[in-house]
């Protein structure tokens, strides 16, 4: 595909701060891939100086073999990764992961789980014998465990103090021992989750004057992918290692950030053009992905926003159509689903034509169950199928 105008600016960017506003669609990827090429080609860029980093190791990898395809498997030493895989080499490099573990999320919120009903049998034991009844009943299930590890995720990410963070998954005198006893379980049994490898190469960074004076000249050019996904923790870093070039190219959308709940923030996309006074702003105005219609019904949900830059998407013209249904609750939403799958195919369709879209494993779980119950066949395809440690790249 050949560039745009946006496109080509952003790829002809050479030194200093830049971000790139670019809905899905818009040919973010092409332009970051071909930016790589531009520095070393035409910018005289040695490779091993750029440094691109997104979130998911499955963007990390179709970044590679876009790259790849479009230099002829010419230029290896460009590093290409998630922030957890680039700094988790660096951590092992720097020998602070020796005879170290990493847990990944699953194990993390088991351990959480484990730690959240032995505090909460501990605190029966102190209730009076009539409190004792009832606590005794609780249904452990009501419990959102994977909520009380991804704000002690939050936590970290947004370099809080515990004393002053207020959970909202649990109530607070819980939560604070729950973390605590955590951080103790890791350090007894030697692990680190994927939030310690952040704070590590931080204070590593702050403390070690050799290590931030390596890094920066070990990376000269960054690139970050998927900005609207980051957070604070992982700002900071990034902030110490551009000084003093400030050769940091963004890509993002900021009416895209959906990931409040591990400590990512738009506040954040609009606090980098005040950090990095000479930002230059391109605008990618075009989706290719879909048609005008979607993107204007999109426009109208995304206006209300009320943190974001100002921006006018289009989209191409391709036959499209978009219907948003209202429903009472999660049964609710999936009997619908199931009657709206069952009437397309009785005008003629195909199960193997139909995709059902979700944004987690778990919130699929009542229209699998509605499925089955309607004899209604499906083959699950999803990224919760990875292990953390492969999504993050590690």
């Amino acid at each position: 595909m050949p560039l745009n105008s946006k496109q080509y600016q952003a790829v002809m960017w050479g030194s200093g701060p830049c971000m790139v506003l670019a809905p899905p669609g818009s040919g973010k990827t092409l332009a970051l891939t071909k930016r790589i090429e531009y520095l070393i080609k035409k910018g005289g860029v040695d490779p091993s100086l750029i440094c691109v980093l997104t979130y998911t190791k499955n963007a990390a990898n179709e970044m590679k073999d876009r790259f790849n395809y479009y230099t002829n498997n010419k230029y290896k030493n460009v590093t290409i990764g998630t922030f957890h895989s680039v700094f988790f080499r660096v951590l092992r490099e720097e020998g602070v992961l020796d005879g170290v573990k990493v847990l990944g999320e699953g194990e993390r919120e088991k351990i959480v789980k484990d730690i959240v009903i032995a505090i909460l049998k501990q605190k029966n034991k102190e209730c009076s014998n009539v409190r004792k009844e009832i606590v005794n009943n609780i249904n452990y299930d009501y419990i959102d465990f994977k909520s009380i590890a991804d704000e002690i995720s939050k936590v970290k990410n947004l370099r809080k103090n515990i004393k002053e963070y207020e959970p909202n998954s649990i109530e607070k005198d819980i939560f604070d021992k729950v973390y605590l006893f955590y951080d103790k379980y890791k350090q007894d049994n030697k692990y680190i989750d994927f939030d310690d490898m952040l704070t590590l190469i931080y204070e590593k960074l702050c403390s070690d004057k050799n290590l931030l004076q390596n890094m920066r000249k070990r990376f000269q050019y960054f690139m970050i992918d998927e900005f609207q996904d980051i957070n604070l923790l992982q700002y900071e870093i990034i902030k110490l290692l551009v000084k003093p070039l400030n050769n940091i190219f963004i890509v993002g959308d900021d009416d895209q950030s959906i990931y409040g709940f591990r400590g990512a923030s738009p506040n954040i996309m609009q606090s980098f053009k005040k950090d990095f006074r000479k930002t230059k702003i391109i605008i990618f105005d075009t989706s290719y992905r879909f048609g005008e219609d979607i993107v204007g019904v999109s426009k109208k949900l995304i206006r209300n926003n009320t943190v974001r830059f100002d921006k006018n998407y289009k989209g191409k013209n391709i036959c499209s159509s978009i219907h948003v249904q209202e429903t009472e609750d999660k049964v609710d939403e999936s009997k619908y689903i199931c009657d709206l799958i069952q009437y397309l195919k009785k005008s003629g369709g195909k199960y193997k034509d139909i995709c059902v879209l979700c944004r987690t494993l778990r919130s699929s779980k009542n229209i699998l169950a509605e499925m089955k119950k309607r004899n209604i066949p499906y083959v699950i395809s999803h990224k919760d199928a990875l292990n953390e440690n492969e999504a993050h790249g590690v």
